[in-house]
Parts: structure tokens; C-alpha cells; sequence
């Protein structure tokens, strides 16, 4: 079944009752489907990249890649991955229009994965507030309970000497409160903690889709100015004289790109 960039924004999980968090086998298995889809995408652009190439004795794609996609590190240059640059060989087949349109919905689903993040981090958000909530709701039950047996302990010392047993109670209500409070305090503690693991989460996939869609469109302008000079050498006379600019000015470009790059 193929994956939808939409799909990753709008899946949601079912939450465990015992526990904060969502059920492991959905997870597991939606996360399968991701890595499908991933070597399906992977596999794909290598075959785009071979046909580009020329090289028409490419193996087919068997399912082949294992690991997971990784962004350029921030600062670092592009890797080459077989990008064709100005003077390269290239597909007749190949339309720049189409690259633009392939660059702009990588970069929609670069989007698409960044929204999710922040969807699933807003949702993890909401479950620890939940949370804490729910320690606060059982802290002020115990607190009135203590508050009960204080009263009968009161009502009972009024009509004799029950001094003990007043005591007695005021331990147990120190004891249950002071639990209550540290329960509550570490649960606090921990959902500010997962929320600020999430707003860094949420700050580092935004500034990658900046550097993912920067990349990419300078390649796919990159490409379409390419396109655009070998159309204009194809549709020139094909005399000593315009073959040698053509040379001459492929040189440049080539010159002009090594500068670039």
C-alpha cells in the first residue's frame, strides 16, 4: 500500500491505559510501512539517477537498501550522490520543468514530515499534561481524606483523652501527603522534561527542512539552467564555427560551476 506524505501528518495511534505512551504493534507497523516506503523512494531516485547517467546496464532495484535517510550535517558541504552538474551528460527525456516539480513536492514532503513531528510532539505534550492532572487530582483526594480523619480524630479527642490517636492520624496524614506531593513533583518533572526533549526535537526538523529545501532548489535551478543552454546549442547551426563556441562555452560552464561548487 503506498504511503501518502498526508499519511504521516494525520496517523495517530491508540494511547495504552496503563501507562503514558501508544500501542507498540500500531507503531512497529506503521513504522515498517515508512521503510517500505523509503526504499521504494530510495530506489526510484537511483533509477532517475542512472537513466540521467546514460548507463542503461543499471541493476534493478530488490529491495536492496537498509538504513535510514540522513540529512547533511548543518555547515558541512552536500555529499555527492551523482548529481548531474552544468556540462553534464544528460537524458534527452529529461524535462526541467519536471525536476522543478519533483524538487517542490520533496520539499511539500519534507513539510509534511516536519508538521508530523509537531503534531506527535503536541500530542505527547497533552498526554503529560494529562498526567499531572491526574497526580493533582489524586494529591487533593488523599489531602481531603487526611482532612476527614482529622475531623473524626477532632470529634473523638472532644469526648475524651485521645491524644494518641490524634497523633497517630497526623502521622499518617504527614506521611500521605508528603508521597502524594513527591509523586506529583516527579511526575511534573518528568513531562517538563519530555517537553523540552520535544520543542528541540521540533527546532532541529524545522531548521533540516530549511537546509533539505535549499538543496534542493539550487539543484533543480542548477539543472534547468543546464537545459536551457543545451537547447540552445541543439537548435543552433551545426558548423566548425558554433560547434567550437559550444565547446568554448560548455568549457565555461564547466569552469563556472567548478567556481560554484
Amino acid at each position: 500500500m503506498t504511503l501518502r506524505p498526508d499519511e504521516l501528518f494525520e496517523r495517530e495511534f491508540d494511547e495504552t491505559r496503563l501507562r503514558p505512551g501508544y500501542d507498540k504493534e500500531q507503531v512497529n507497523t506503521f513504522l515498517d510501512r515508512v521503510q517500505g516506503e523509503l526504499r521504494r523512494l530510495v530506489a526510484e531516485n537511483e533509477s532517475l539517477r542512472d537513466a540521467a547517467e546514460g548507463r542503461t546496464d543499471a541493476p534493478e532495484f530488490h529491495g536492496g537498501w537498509e538504513g535510514p535517510v540522513e540529512m547533511p550535517a548543518r555547515g558541512s558541504q552536500p555529499a555527492d550522490d551523482g548529481f548531474i552538474p552544468l556540462g553534464g551528460p544528460v537524458s534527452s527525456g529529461q524535462d526541467p520543468d519536471v525536476v522543478q516539480r519533483e524538487a517542490d513536492q520533496r520539499i511539500m514532503a519534507a513539510m509534511h514530515a516536519a508538521e508530523s513531528a509537531e503534531f506527535d510532539s503536541h500530542h505527547r505534550v497533552q498526554a503529560a499534561q494529562r498526567a499531572e492532572a491526574e497526580a493533582q487530582e489524586r494529591l487533593d483526594e488523599v489531602r481531603a481524606r487526611a482532612a476527614r480523619l482529622t475531623e473524626a480524630v477532632d470529634r473523638l479527642a472532644a469526648g475524651g483523652d485521645a491524644a494518641l490517636l490524634l497523633e497517630a492520624a497526623q502521622t499518617v496524614h504527614d506521611d500521605r501527603v508528603e508521597q502524594a506531593e513527591a509523586e506529583a513533583a516527579r511526575r511534573t518533572e518528568h513531562a517538563q522534561r519530555q517537553l523540552e526533549a520535544l520543542e528541540a526535537r521540533i527546532a532541529d526538523a524545522r531548521e533540516r527542512l530549511v537546509e533539505a529545501e535549499q538543496i534542493l532548489r539550487q539543484r533543480a535551478d542548477q539543472f534547468t539552467h543546464w537545459a536551457e543552454e543545451q537547447r540552445t546549442f541543439l537548435h543552433s547551426p551545426h558548423d566548425p564555427a558554433s560547434l567550437a563556441a559550444g565547446r568554448r562555452g560548455r568549457s565555461a560552464s564547466q569552469g563556472a560551476t567548478s567556481a560554484w561548487s
